[in-house]
């Protein structure tokens, strides 16, 4: 069972395979579409400029140039999250000081990872080399919601990619949706009675 503000995201900060050298390959969690291999972490002690994480020793980026690059990574929730919300919180900033950009988007699924609706979805752009944080939190999971979805792209900026990410986090928040069964008011004298019933609750 999810508790709240538990960490949904295997290897957010690109930090697990650290002690590999100052360029590794993310967690096998993390799926790079079109299998390129290009999204890498760096280790900032090794990257020359700019660029220093957040937290931790490395970042993700790519240094590819002339084609979008994208890496996903899909979490089993484990069972009916359905009107639940979940923290989000990415951070981000540019090696070199140009200016490009990245897209961030969180999906919910079903079971069948048919898509629900958006969790969070958003470009950024950026040329400064010292890191900014989008954070914030979703609106209720539709029902159904079994899955999220995580994809990160880096668009073709036309040249090298500068953009680096870090710190990618989703936590889960504690709801608990009802399903009323009556619910019924009632004027006595000067106040009013409220009376109800539910019949489930959701994990």
């Amino acid at each position: 069972m999810l508790g709240y503000g538990q960490e949904l995201i295997v290897d957010g900060g690109c930090e697990d395979n650290d002690d590999i050298g100052t360029e590794h390959e993310p967690n096998a969690a993390w799926v790079e579409l079109g299998g390129s291999g290009e999204v890498k972490c760096y280790n900032a002690g090794g990257f020359g400029t700019g660029g220093t994480p957040n937290n931790g020793i490395s970042f993700f980026g790519t240094n590819d140039e002339n084609t979008d690059h994208t890496i996903q990574q899909v979490i089993d929730l484990g069972s009916n999250k359905a009107g639940s919300t979940f923290n989000y919180s990415y951070s981000y900033a540019n090696a070199f000081g140009g200016t490009h950009n990245l897209t961030v988007l969180m999906e919910f699924l079903d079971a069948m990872d048919n898509d629900l609706g958006d969790l969070h979805t958003m470009t950024v752009t950026t040329a400064s080399t010292t890191y900014s944080t989008e954070s914030g939190v979703s609106g209720m999971a539709p029902a159904g919601t079994q899955k999220i979805r995580v994809t990160v792209t880096w668009p073709d900026p036309g040249g090298f990619h500068d953009i680096t990410m870090d710190d990618i986090s989703l936590t889960f928040n504690v709801n608990v949706p009802v399903t009323l069964v009556t619910f019924n008011a009632k004027a006595q004298e000067e106040v009013i009675s409220l009376d109800w019933a539910t019949a489930s609750e959701l994990e």
